[in-house]
């Protein structure tokens, strides 16, 4: 899922910064779900 929205940001040439902070972003939120699927699962 995050490659695929990096690849989206190359397309309409978003600069490194731009893509830096969706990729901190993205991560955040895909550490945040890890996170809720654990605390469910116990």
């Amino acid at each position: 899922m995050i490659r695929k929205c990096l690849q989206h940001l190359e397309i309409i040439n978003a600069s490194d910064k731009e893509k830096q902070i969706v990729y901190m972003y993205m991560k955040a939120m895909d550490e945040e779900i890890v996170a809720l699927k654990e605390k469910s699962g116990n």
